[in-house]
């Protein structure tokens, strides 16, 4: 462990902030949602059920996140190093270990896969969970890795390459489980098996974080664990969506029915 200096207390200080930020954003996103909830005026309904809160709530997340990292880097608070933004390099004697990660992240994959198998939710549900978009996983895995960044640079400068990485880990852990949606995703196993990916995904993103130092090594293994999944998601989906537009469009014909048989019956009389 080093010993405490004006820079790395000056990281303990930012980090911690950000992870304040965290933990408190995600209570008043919830108070408010449960506010909503309890509200039943029509616009108050319009903006409760509005489909774009998951997608633009990514957004947002991940513009904080990048917009206090870059804030961090350029205060001279946060180091280029400890963040991860150094080119991938690879010492002899860590690429096989590097290599043995990698084929972690496909294992864990096929293992989520299998999980989620056994408790997918019956084809017959009405409301069957389909995962996050192609769009919103990609946002997911930036943020996870923008978030593993702000606080591996929080506690890299006095804890060191090792633990502070570590340390890392678990305030991010930590984060997400205070957060009530996030809980409230763990009741349910469709839903939770997504919960389950991006906290096993930060351990082994950890560790090729210590093998490799680059956060590009991180995203890569991130996305190789992600990706597929949404493409299994699309894939067995596609009966379902096929016969949601199929139902959408005979309703539509009805309604079309049922307007012209509206207009002849007002005429025969």
């Amino acid at each position: 462990m080093e010993i405490l200096h004006g820079d790395s207390l000056r990281s303990l200080w930012l980090g911690g902030v950000y992870l304040l930020l965290l933990i408190v954003g995600g209570q008043v996103i919830w108070w408010v949602r449960r506010w909503l909830e309890r509200r039943t005026s029509p616009m108050v309904l319009r903006l409760r059920f509005w489909q774009g809160w998951s997608f633009w709530g990514d957004i947002a997340g991940l513009t904080f996140t990048l917009a206090y990292l870059l804030f961090g880097l350029f205060d001279g608070a946060f180091a280029a190093g400890d963040v991860g933004l150094n080119p991938l390099e690879i010492v002899p004697e860590g690429g096989w270990l590097l290599g043995l990660c990698f084929a972690m992240v496909a294992w864990m994959a096929l293992l989520w896969g299998e999980y989620w198998w056994r408790h997918r939710p019956a084809q017959g549900d009405g409301d069957i969970w389909e995962g996050p978009t192609w769009s919103q996983v990609l946002l997911q895995i930036s943020s996870h890795e923008g978030r593993a960044a702000i606080l591996r640079a929080t506690f890299i400068p006095f804890l060191g390459l090792y633990w502070g990485t570590w340390g890392a880990v678990f305030c991010k852990w930590l984060a997400s489980y205070l957060d009530p949606a996030r809980r409230t995703r763990l009741r349910e196993p469709a839903p939770r098996a997504f919960v389950y990916l991006g906290w096993a995904m930060d351990w082994l993103s950890a560790l090729l974080y210590i093998l490799s130092g680059s956060l590009w090594a991180t995203l890569l293994a991130r996305g190789m664990a992600y990706l597929p999944l949404r493409a299994l998601f699309g894939w067995l989906y596609r009966p379902r969506r096929r016969e949601e537009r199929r139902l959408l469009e005979d309703q539509r014909q009805d309604d079309e029915q049922g307007e012209h048989g509206d207009g002849s019956e007002g005429k025969a009389l």
